[in-house]
């Protein structure tokens, strides 16, 4: 199936099939593979012969879906990603199928043996998110006789003129076409990927004539998100080996437009008439393979609002195999970071399906690693609060604090976006975080880490303001809460506003058109098909932390000690002749409770001493690191 050291290298037909297969078998929980022909109905026209392992076989258009089916849910986003609708494009299939490769190892790998190596383990983790909260459809090779043969078109004909934009009913005459419209019908992606080769680029709509003035195009009414999306892609992707970076802009403007593209209609093909003087979509009547339903190529107002960004990946439609790259530079690598020299093709096509995937929706993310935490300078207003006052770090979903903690100090990442417009820590007594019950930070904002990516620049470390891409925070626990016996936490946090914002001159003048806009910063938006819905939010949550107060561990003795003898005034008049014996009971009692008390006191020292570490750094740190829950209160304490 594969393996994670070596260089990448091409497979052929037969061996994609296979791959897909065991990764079926090997990874049943996260990888559904399925055919479209047999899923959506569609005959084998004996015109489309392909070779299997075991010999001669009808070709195959294969979709592998991965994701976490154990708990999906139907507002999960959907990505997409075609390997090759030109067969003799090979690039895209190895980075798809490769892709795939890793969103499985790395997902498993992380729950069940996660890597001693940070940047490793990080990537991993990462990973683990993106599979556990993403719905990833591939096609390895879309165009299923074309990458056999190694041929661009699929039975003389080209598959990316052969969708219903602008092509008066030519049109659903390749099998492959029809694999994708039955998908597309099916589903609501919000991000999409199709890899092409010939020349160097990443793009996206329009991407169709009718859409130039002149000689360049008109922008679409999603044109600022795309813009900001195009140049992060091209800088996570890293440098060609001349040093260069893909290019980006508009497929009219960079590639050249065409009518029957794969991507204008996978974008508009929902909404784009009703703007229009003249119908640009219109039923499809192809003659063959015994034809195709015209029904199935008219569409509702849902399934195709997609960002489609379309890679041009090398000059080389098939470059030598020795330009693929080394699997170190995925596997051995913190993937999140830049890439910083270049790679290889298959490394930075991988580089850019992992960031699509993170794209789809943004989330927040706790920082739990102590090593992270170092990287922010802790903001003026908890370095300010006195050393009496207990400043309670929580670093863990579950915390343990003292009773005598003022403040909650956490720290978060905000990502799957670009600019972070508000973010902000939420303490409440209520688990649902009523509003009565439930007190505001301060509000924060910046960038995330994926906005550094377009400038193609590496935020700082240590991070020495509180403007991302990190975030940390002191919030005041109010003496009232102290009366609870749980507090929550969570993360609220706005990002990427200025998507929504007019855009200059675009064509049509509407609005922002796609799922991926409005889905975050349109909060009425809704739209549901088959299942699967979107569901808009201008505000997007952490997980939610439970925090408790310890006991103190000697509290019913220092009561006891404190509590006042009874000098009641009736018992002495009853009982004189006990007075004395009271005195001197009390007094024997009181030093008995002092001789024990510091009895436990060294007891408790003792058990808390660490023998084996080398100094009382170190064993402050493994008091620091312990999980044991009859562990001191002060431990998960951390005075500023």
């Amino acid at each position: 199936m594969g393996t994670e050291s070596g260089h990448f290298e091409y497979r052929s037909y037969a061996e994609m099939v296979e791959t897909m297969k065991q990764l079926n078998v090997s990874s049943g929980d996260l990888v559904d593979l399925f055919i479209a022909q047999e899923k959506y109905g569609l005959i084998y026209p004996p015109e489309l012969q392909c070779e299997e392992a075991d010999g001669k076989a009808p070709c195959k258009q294969f979709v592998l879906r991965i994701t976490n089916e154990s708990t999906i849910e139907p507002t999960r986003p959907q990505v997409f990603f075609s390997g090759a609708l030109h067969g003799n494009e090979r690039i895209g299939p190895q980075a798809t199928m490769e892709l795939a490769l890793l969103l499985t190892s790395y997902a498993k790998a992380y729950v069940a043996n996660p890597s001693l190596d940070d940047n490793v383990r990080r990537t991993q983790e990462w990973i683990w998110r993106l599979v556990n909260t993403r719905d990833i459809y591939l096609m390895p090779m879309t165009n299923a006789q074309g990458y056999f043969k190694n041929t661009r078109e699929e039975n003389g004909i080209d598959p990316n003129r052969d969708y219903n934009y602008k092509v008066d009913g030519n049109c659903m005459e390749a099998m492959t076409s029809r694999a994708v419209n039955e998908l597309w019908r099916d589903h609501l992606f919000q991000l999409a990927m199709t890899f092409h080769g010939g020349m160097r680029c990443v793009t996206y709509e329009w991407g169709s004539p009718n859409h130039m003035i002149g000689t360049r195009s008109e922008r679409s009414p999603d044109d600022k998100s795309q813009v900001l999306l195009g140049d992060a892609l091209s800088k996570f992707a890293g440098p060609f080996s001349d040093g260069k970076y893909y290019p980006t802009g508009t497929m009219n403007d960079v590639v050249y437009g065409v009518y029957g593209g794969m991507e204008d209609w996978a974008y508009a093909a929902s909404w784009e008439n009703q703007f229009a003087p003249e119908p640009i979509f219109t039923p499809c009547k192809p003659e063959q393979y015994g034809g195709y339903p015209e029904e199935k190529t008219i569409y509702n107002n849902v399934t195709h609002r997609a960002f489609n960004i379309l890679v041009e990946t090398s000059d080389s439609k098939h470059p030598a195999q020795s330009t693929l790259g080394e699997k170190s530079s995925i596997y051995q690598a913190d993937l999140q970071a830049l890439a910083s020299k270049p790679e290889g093709h298959v490394p930075q096509d991988m580089r850019l399906g992992l960031l699509l995937i993170d794209m789809v929706q943004p989330y927040v993310r706790w920082v739990s690693s102590k090593a992270e935490w170092s990287q922010v300078k802790a903001p003026k207003r908890c370095s300010a609060i006195t050393q009496s006052n207990a400043v309670a770090d929580c670093f863990q979903e579950e915390c343990v604090i003292s009773s005598s903690a003022s403040h909650l100090r956490t720290t978060w990442e905000v990502l799957g976006s670009f600019q972070v417009d508000n973010t902000h820590l939420e303490l409440s007594t209520d688990p649902n975080f009523a509003q009565n019950s439930t007190l505001t930070s301060i509000k924060l904002s910046g960038l995330t880490k994926r906005g550094y990516y377009i400038k193609g620049e590496t935020p700082e470390q240590p991070q020495t303001g509180n403007n991302g891409p990190l975030f940390m925070d002191c919030m005041a626990i109010p003496a009232n809460f102290l009366q609870s016996q749980k507090l929550y936490t969570r993360v609220a946090a706005t990002v990427d506003q200025n998507w929504a914002s007019d855009n200059a001159n675009p064509a049509p003048k509407v609005g922002p058109q796609s799922h991926l806009v409005n889905a975050r910063t349109n909060d009425g938006y809704f739209v549901s098909h088959n299942g699967y819905q979107i569901q808009g939010q201008t505000t997007f949550y952490s997980s939610v932390k439970t925090i408790q107060f310890a006991v103190p561990q000697n509290t019913t003795e220092e009561v006891a000690q404190t509590q006042p003898h009874n000098n009641d005034s009736s018992m002495l008049t009853v009982m004189p002749p006990m007075i004395f014996v009271v005195v001197i009971s009390s007094l024997v009692v009181l030093l008995l409770g002092i001789v024990l008390y510091k009895r436990r006191m060294i007891r408790r020292k003792k058990a808390n001493y660490q023998p084996t570490a080398k100094s009382e750094a170190d064993a402050i740190e493994h008091e620091m690191e312990s999980t044991d829950d009859k562990a001191s209160p002060d431990e998960e304490i951390t005075s500023v």
